[in-house]
């Protein structure tokens, strides 16, 4: 175990936590001490309430702002609560909290959760699609429920990105 010069947290992975709770590259790890980071972020605290006071009061995000994939407007809510949406991706509120304090904590995500948790995301994404004669997902679990489970043949897969699968009913 190795301990944080930052927060003097014990750490598995030292890296992986400074990179993720402190937001510092290695090069700002090393050469910074808990003073300095204090320091910079009481300044940075300031600084981010009098930008969150400004962007409360834009009401609209711009469209060239958004990450651009080939989504469909069912699939992108904004609105959306947390609730929501991690019932959507299939994750339990218990496992949601797990996932944040495993990221904040710098801890490595098993690969065999990520996994089941794609697997699951992809059969609530299907069960939406499975009534469409031709569907076209950039997700790779939809496409694999939809041909598994719902009886659809592949067409297509379009080179990205992203990578778009195109399926299509028997």
């Amino acid at each position: 175990m190795e301990v944080c010069k930052i927060c003097d947290r014990e750490c598995k992975n030292v890296y992986a936590h400074y990179s993720a709770a402190h937001k510092l590259t290695k090069k700002e790890y090393e050469n910074t001490t808990r003073e300095e980071y204090e320091t910079a972020n009481a300044v940075k605290s300031v600084v981010d309430e009098n930008e969150f006071e400004e962007v409360e009061e834009m009401a609209v995000i711009a469209p060239d702002r958004l990450r651009k994939e080939r989504l469909s407007i069912k699939e992108i809510d904004l609105d959306e609560t947390i609730g929501n949406f991690i019932n959507r991706k299939g994750i339990s509120p218990t496992e949601f909290n797990s996932l944040i304090k495993r990221y904040n904590d710098g801890d490595p995500i098993a690969i065999t959760k990520a996994i089941e948790r794609s697997i699951k995301a992809g059969e609530v994404g299907a069960e939406s699609l499975k009534n469409e004669s031709i569907v076209e997902t950039t997700s790779t679990s939809v496409a694999e429920t939809l041909i598994k489970k719902y009886g659809f043949v592949h067409v297509d897969t379009r080179r990205g990105p992203p990578k778009t699968h195109v399926v299509k009913k028997k």
